[in-house]
Formats: structure tokens, C-alpha cells, sequence
């Protein structure tokens, strides 16, 4: 009903909503329901994706395009909703809960019924519907919808995360987020794209020998084609060389 592994919660053994954290919890006996979602979602604003000047920037620079494109990633369904946006930067495996309708369905529930009992909190669900339909795939992307519908065609994606119709589901006082549940790590994401993790045997043996391991690479490809021109030239003089000496030898009268 929750979209939790709650033998997953008392064998925790990564961070909840702490990139590289140890942060284990169990559902106690007398702990009450709401109590267990404020342990494993910590609330914790990040001001700089909803009260900065850069916040903006910041959203754009997170679409599936760019996190693909740019970050390298490999984005991957997860069923527990703990593992949304859990990135992986060894293997470059970015989660993400796909089960948008789930979310949808505890947001029906409590729309006109505040007090309704085992429901998701709503600024939790509202929150993950946001990071999927505006920031990782807005609908406005082509590439960062290409991206999706072939996660939906191959990757086992949920249907329902290309139908957003959020006035169905959002009161009127739900316009504005502050990503108090998700802000840190699409900040972390956003850090990835910004410096990506190096992971191919080129970039880590780069990275190594330099921090400005772009630099390097460039320097590298420039001196790579430089050799490649100079060795068609040579091919190209030694050629003209052979005509030459063959019309010397073999003069044509005229």
C-alpha cells in the first residue's frame, strides 16, 4: 500500500534520502504510521530549487536528456518509493519511481478528505509526481520524452507517467513545492551532471593524471588529430613527389 520494503526498512543498509549515508529504521510496535513516514522521509528544504535566482537553471539542466546525454547515467525503474532518484555514480544508475499512478491514487483519496488514514503524506507524493513530470521529463523536452516512452516500451516504466492532469488531483493551495523530501538528492543529481563521475578505463586513467581531465582529453584528441593530418600531408607530398619524378622520366611532348 505504501510502496515501501518494511523488512527492507529494519535491514537498511544505505542511506534513505542521504547520498552515501548509513541510516537504518524499523517500523516499532507502538511507532504510529505517520511517525514512520517522518522517519524515512526527513524533511529538509533545499533552497536552491524553489528561492534562488538559479533555481531555474538548476531544474532545466535535470531533464532525462540532459542526466543521459550529459551525466552518462542510466535511468532504472524501482517499485520502492525510498529508491526514487538513489543514484549509483560507480555504475551510473539513476532510479526512479515510476508508479505515478499509485501516487495519484493516494492523492484522490485525501483531495477532500484530509484525515483519511494510511495514505501517503501528500506533499511526499506530490513532490515525486513533480520531479517526474517537470523535471525529469517535462512535456515540452522531445528528447527527454523520447527517453521516457522507450523506458515505458522497454524498460517496464508505468503507462501513467505520461499523463499528468494534475488539477484532477492538486488542491487549489498546492501550487508551490520546496522539494523538502527530494531536494538533496536532485541536487546531488545536478552535481553529476555539472562533473560527471568518470566510469570508462579512459576517463578514470584521465582523471588520475589531472583534475581538468576534459582539458586533458581535448589536448589528447587535438594532438591525436594533428598526427592523423600530418601523416595525410606526408601521403600527399610523397605522392606528388612519385608524379613529379615520373613525368620527369617520362616526359610527354607535346
Amino acid at each position: 500500500m505504501s510502496m515501501i520494503d518494511c523488512s527492507a526498512v529494519e535491514n537498511a543498509g544505505t542511506g534513505v534520502l542521504t547520498k552515501g549515508s548509513v541510516q537504518a529504521s524499523s517500523w516499532k510496535p507502538t511507532e504510529p504510521y505517520a511517525d514512520l513516514w517522518a522517519t524515512l522521509f526527513p524533511a529538509k528544504p533545499s533552497p536552491e530549487l524553489h528561492d534562488s535566482p538559479t533555481s531555474p537553471i538548476i531544474r532545466s539542466n535535470l531533464s532525462a536528456r540532459k542526466l543521459v546525454k550529459i551525466g552518462g547515467l542510466t535511468l532504472q525503474a524501482t517499485s520502492d518509493l525510498r529508491n526514487h532518484l538513489r543514484l549509483d555514480t560507480k555504475s551510473g544508475i539513476l532510479e526512479i519511481y515510476h508508479h505515478t499512478s499509485v501516487l495519484k491514487e493516494h492523492l484522490y483519496e485525501t483531495r477532500d478528505h484530509p484525515d483519511a488514514c494510511g495514505n501517503l503524506p501528500r506533499e511526499l507524493a506530490l513532490e515525486t509526481l513533480n520531479t517526474i513530470y517537470t523535471i525529469l521529463f517535462p512535456f515540452a523536452d522531445i528528447g527527454s520524452q523520447s527517453i521516457l516512452r522507450k523506458l515505458i516500451r522497454k524498460g517496464g516504466f508505468d503507462t501513467d507517467c505520461r499523463r499528468s492532469a494534475s488539477t484532477a488531483y492538486r488542491r487549489p493551495d498546492e501550487d508551490q513545492l520546496v522539494f523538502k523530501y527530494w531536494g538533496a538528492r536532485l541536487m546531488d543529481l545536478y552535481d553529476e551532471v555539472d562533473d560527471p563521475t568518470p566510469r570508462g578505463y579512459f576517463e578514470r586513467w584521465l582523471q588520475r593524471r589531472s583534475g581538468a581531465r576534459y582539458v586533458m582529453m581535448a589536448t589528447l584528441v587535438g594532438v591525436g588529430i594533428a598526427i592523423v593530418l600530418g601523416m595525410l600531408g606526408l601521403a600527399v607530398g610523397i605522392f606528388q613527389a612519385w608524379v613529379a619524378y615520373q613525368q620527369w622520366q617520362h616526359p610527354v611532348s607535346t
